[in-house]
């Protein structure tokens, strides 16, 4: 029997307002937009993909990537989430910020195996 099937969310979206107003997951560190390195982690723990946007902008971006919008622009990233269970379809998520580049894809792994034991919810605690 394989493994379910699981959706990597990456969260594309805030207003940046501590960030001057420059969309967080668009900056870069060593070369490479912070996004794309916490949507690198998301796909090597999960089996599809997709990117939550609140801006079209943004989804412009993501080239090549599923990009859903907001299901009700504006709400923050509860909206993102509800976004994301949508889009799933059914599948369970893991859900990631774009602006959180460090999380590794070995704690995808760890949240996902978890789920895969049967919890019904994983939330990371620092």
């Amino acid at each position: 029997m394989g493994r379910e099937r699981c959706v990597g969310a990456l969260l594309a979206g805030g207003l940046a307002r501590r960030f001057g107003r420059r969309p967080k997951g668009l900056a870069t560190i060593g070369g490479v937009r912070v996004a794309h390195l916490a949507l690198g982690a998301l796909c090597a723990a999960t089996s599809d993909q997709l990117v939550v946007v609140n801006d079209p902008d943004v989804a412009r971006q993501f080239s090549g990537w599923r990009t859903v919008p907001d299901v009700e622009p504006g709400l923050g990233p509860l909206a993102g989430l509800a976004a994301a269970l949508e889009a799933a379809d059914g599948m369970s998520i893991i859900a990631v910020a774009w602006d959180m580049p460090f999380v590794s894809a070995p704690i995808h792994a760890e949240l996902r195996a978890l789920g895969e034991r049967g919890a019904a919810a994983v939330v990371p605690v620092h």
